[in-house]
């Protein structure tokens, strides 16, 4: 007697490779599942409150971005190349920039530095090494250090600021500080200012 299996060796492999195949898409669910869990967990634990993001790894993200409102209602965003949660709850940043939009004008903020720290718990953004501030009114900040304090709408810093604008130039030793959206510019320190090529300290 003769048994007729209708199953060939080409059967089994076309069956084995279905399996296999099957077995990878699988995988590749469960791999992009959890990148999904963990950065949503990275989220949700760490005081930055970045919405978008690629996960690195469990305290790492890249092209991460935030957008948040100040507690007068102006809109900001941060972005940079990547973050990296730190021990004490902040957040460093790699290149970031910063863009703060001003009440009722379409202007904006736009800071730019080498790093950052971000701190989602008060709400502040400090920016180190080659900060550049652009006003949208014309007006240029360069200093080696500016800091946002998110949650008053105000832009400071404490060391060494040169401003070049319309009217002149401004050098300020002990930094500056805008609020009003920029209507007010408060210069700390003694200051030089040529304004259309006049000369005057302040000390």
């Amino acid at each position: 007697m003769e048994l007729q299996t209708g199953i060939t060796v080409d059967n089994i492999h076309a069956h084995s490779k279905k399996v296999r195949m099957m077995y990878i898409s699988c995988l590749g669910f469960i791999v992009i599942g959890v990148l999904i869990l963990g950065s949503q967990l990275w989220m949700n634990s760490s005081s930055s409150e970045f919405l978008e993001g690629v996960l690195a790894d469990s305290s790492e993200m890249l092209s991460p971005q935030y957008k948040g409102k100040t507690d007068d209602g102006q809109d900001f965003s941060i972005t940079s190349k990547k973050a990296k949660e730190l021990d004490d709850g902040t957040v460093f940043l790699s290149s970031p920039v910063a863009n703060l939009f001003k009440g009722g004008e379409f202007s904006e903020f736009i800071l730019d530095s080498v790093s950052g720290v971000y701190d989602g718990k008060e709400k502040t953004l400090t920016l180190k090494d080659n900060v550049a501030l652009d006003d949208g009114d014309g007006n240029s900040f360069r200093a080696s250090e500016i800091m946002l304090d998110l949650e008053k709408n105000i832009i400071y810093s404490d060391n060494k600021i040169d401003l070049s604008g319309k009217m002149g130039k401004i050098t300020s030793d002990k930094g500056m500080e805008i609020k009003n959206d920029g209507d007010i510019i408060i210069f700390k320190g003694k200051s030089k200012m040529i304004i259309n090529n006049v000369t005057k300290v302040i000390e």
